[in-house]
């Protein structure tokens, strides 16, 4: 669709599963060889997307790319379900206001899930940061915190403006956790390993709890759509690889689509 573009997120090289023009590949300052077209975020930040995941990514989309009517975000191994049939965008706008990924529904609260998987102070800074600064999206935080689903990985569509309002929330938010805590999250890890590091693979490497921007942002855009959506499209997400051995097992523990 010459209004849409759909950015596929990655660190990693890999095969890409689409073909439509409308799909553009953007790496977080990796070099990539298997996929030759691509946007290679370059910068000199203390935090990358090794921080931020793929929010780093999606502000430098923001503040370097001309933005196109519509604009999604999808990832290397996780797919809006359509795939190639992009269906028409003007119709699908003109009845909804945001389209998502399928819900997936927890066993537990969202808080007590992030608990399970992460360190829950950082979800308090975040509530403390809201209360603060963006008030009005307080209760819709608050809510969310106590409901059992959730709208996964991130993944969108959104309108223009939709989308830069979305990068002004998710990126402030993020911006003021970092002044709060610093910039050597390695050390912030380091030093309270019994509350990030959890008994199970990967929730138990340091590795993948620095990626706390990323893990806090995919709350914060449920918030952002709960509060500023009414009418929500889903599609279930389609995943063609799995990342960890047993990344089947970690889904049972988190979730279930609804």
């Amino acid at each position: 669709m010459k209004d849409l573009d759909i950015f596929i997120g990655t660190h990693k090289d890999f095969t890409k599963k689409v073909n439509d023009e409308s799909y553009k590949v953007i790496v977080g300052n990796h070099k990539l060889s298997t996929v030759t077209d691509y946007i290679d975020c370059k910068h000199n930040e203390l935090l990358d997307d090794k921080f931020f995941s793929e929010i780093y990514m999606l502000s430098w989309i923001a503040k370097n790319v001309e933005l196109k009517k519509y604009v999604g975000f999808c990832h290397y191994r996780r797919y809006f379900s359509f795939m190639d049939k992009i269906p028409n965008m003007d119709a699908i706008f003109s009845l909804y206001d945001v389209v998502m990924g399928k819900k997936l529904r927890f066993l537990n609260t969202i808080e007590k899930q992030y608990a399970l998987c992460h360190n829950v102070d950082d979800l308090m800074i975040v509530r403390g940061i809201i209360k603060d600064k963006y008030e009005d999206y307080l209760e819709t935080f608050d809510n969310f915190m106590k409901s059992k689903t959730m709208y996964p990985y991130n993944m969108f569509i959104m309108k223009k403006e939709d989308f830069l309002e979305y990068m002004d929330f998710i990126k402030g938010v993020l911006d003021e956790y970092v002044s709060i805590v610093g910039t050597d999250i390695e050390k912030r890890i380091s030093e309270n390993k019994e509350k990030y590091l959890k008994n199970f693979y990967p929730s138990s490497t340091e590795e993948y709890q620095y990626r706390i921007g990323g893990y806090l942002a995919e709350r914060l855009t449920n918030v952002f759509v709960l509060k500023k959506f009414n009418n929500i499209l889903t599609y279930p997400i389609k995943k063609t690889e799995n990342v960890y051995p047993i990344e089947s097992r970690l889904n049972k523990l988190r979730s279930n689509p609804l």
